[in-house]
């Protein structure tokens, strides 16, 4: 097996966002907190990248980095490259031109994320107006387009309405017709369908897979649900503790996962295609590490089932190569038993 730090895949210069090596720390009173350790990932036209793990694994940062939506104190290095343009030494200007026209975000609270003031069809020609010279007639009609387009019922009417006016799904897609607006080359989704039921969960999905047929736009979904992802998206990364575990292409992750942090993922999931009995969920043991205090050598191994002791503990494992489009930052990688996917 041999280091690497992206997929095979990787080597193309056709990406549409290539992120090398990203790290990204938080100077605090208690210490530097590495909210982001050493992460590299490429996404391509048409392709939707899910990026998964429990809740402070980094996910959201690495997206707030491409847009250099993070604080100023935050301590930033490796590339983002954006259609070979390195985002992390443009210049602020040179970045708003960016933002909302060729690179756009779905935040993940949309009640927060749209001004309660303004209506919402005001809000989306702000974005069109913002980086196109377009009479504000023609806005009008694009905008309403753009709400018939994500699913908005009676888009003409409600174009003039308020966000408080909006139910939680509306204002999610309300959300993506604003990300949306310009057609941009690179979609991400924060956690687009959190506090969604799962019948709003999937017409917000289907409303993605929509626009990226339209578009062929990039997207980088971000979310701990991985039903969602796997209906979705084309390759998964996984982080944990600030760092990229494993990367595969949906089916691999899936079916034949080769990192054990993945693995107690999916044994943390019901399968629909295993019945009742025969299906046995379990927990990750423990809890992830503060970033405060990682424990050395690999970060998972005291999470671990599969942990040696005097290697794991001993040992950062690099990422290494599994075959196409297949790594994992497990020293064990090749050698790990077969997945039993009912969880037993």
């Amino acid at each position: 097996m041999d280091p690497v730090t992206t997929l095979d895949k990787g080597s193309r210069d056709d990406a549409v966002l290539r992120v090398e090596d990203l790290k990204v720390t938080f100077p605090t009173h208690d210490g530097p907190v590495p909210a982001v350790n050493g992460v590299s990932f490429a996404v391509y036209e048409g392709e939707t990248l899910g990026i998964v793990g429990e809740s402070g694994s980094g996910k959201t940062v690495t997206s707030m980095s491409i847009l250099g939506l993070l604080p100023k104190r935050a301590q930033i290095s490796g590339k983002i490259l954006f259609r070979g343009v390195d985002l992390l030494s443009s210049t602020e200007g040179q970045l708003r031109e960016i933002r909302g026209d060729r690179i756009a975000m779905v935040f993940q609270d949309a009640l927060a994320a749209l001004n309660p003031v303004m209506k919402v069809g005001a809000q989306i020609s702000e974005m069109i107006l913002t980086h196109h010279d377009t009479p504000k007639a023609e806005v009008r009609e694009r905008v309403i387009e753009l709400l018939d387009l994500v699913g908005v019922p009676n888009p003409s009417a409600r174009v003039d309405q308020y966000p408080h006016e909006y139910s939680g799904g509306m204002r999610q897609r309300a959300m993506i017709a604003m990300a949306i607006a310009n057609e941009p080359d690179l979609l991400i989704a924060d956690e687009p369908t959190t506090a969604l039921d799962v019948t709003i969960q999937a017409q917000v999905m289907d409303v993605f897979e929509r626009i990226q047929d339209r578009t062929n736009s990039a997207m980088l979904l971000i979310t701990h649900d991985l039903g969602v992802v796997a209906g979705v998206a084309d390759s998964v990364m996984v982080m944990y503790a600030g760092r990229d575990v494993e990367h595969g292409t949906v089916d691999n992750l899936f079916y034949d996962p080769r990192h054990p942090y993945t693995r107690g993922l999916l044994s943390s999931l019901p399968r629909p295609d295993v019945e009742g009995r025969a299906q046995r969920l379990q927990r990750i043991r423990g809890n992830p590490p503060s970033l405060l205090h990682l424990p050395p050598g690999c970060s998972f191994w005291p999470r671990c089932v599969n942990a040696q002791k005097g290697v794991c503990d001993v040992t950062d494992p690099p990422l290494l190569l599994l075959g196409d489009d297949r790594s994992s930052r497990c020293l064990f990688a090749e050698t790990l038993p077969p997945w039993e996917s009912t969880g037993e």
